[in-house]
């Protein structure tokens, strides 16, 4: 038999991982957009370019190879949370970017039965909300640039 607490412990564990903004934002909406960050990010795939980086010799191979490099590591740390959000009857509303720079997810319309899954596996870091920043446009007097 299970003991409450072990219950309650591994409840508690797979709410840590989603952050406070994200639970905020889900009492008053039904929906959110998440960036699910995996962990240890893209480090391995850094540090084995790193070592590997004496064996190319111009830049273009060698950047070429960390693209590969940066793309697998996405590609096996994201492999887990693509089958589950392709698995989920709930999760076909939402639409998925990964991006192989820094090894994140974002979902976008993500419902909290989607993201109580998410955080449930193993590699899951962090669920946070996307940072929007607002840029001004600038505007010139001076016709001359």
């Amino acid at each position: 038999m299970v003991k409450p607490t072990y219950i309650a412990a591994f409840a508690a564990l797979t709410t840590a991982k989603i952050a406070p903004s994200v639970h905020r934002h889900l009492e008053s909406n039904e929906d959110v957009d998440v960036v699910i960050e995996f962990q240890g990010g893209n480090q391995r795939a850094l540090e084995a370019a790193r070592l590997e980086r004496a064996s190319f010799n111009d830049r273009g191979s060698n950047i070429a190879h960390v693209r590969s490099l940066l793309e697998s590591n996405m590609e096996t740390s994201q492999r887990a949370a693509v089958e589950l959000l392709s698995s989920q009857p709930e999760a076909f509303t939402t639409r998925v970017e990964s991006f192989y720079i820094n090894g994140n997810m974002h979902v976008y319309g993500a419902n909290r039965l989607v993201l109580d899954e998410l955080a449930k596996l193993d590699n899951v870091a962090r669920i946070r909300r996307p940072v929007a920043a607002q840029v001004s446009s600038v505007t010139s007097e001076d016709d001359e640039f």
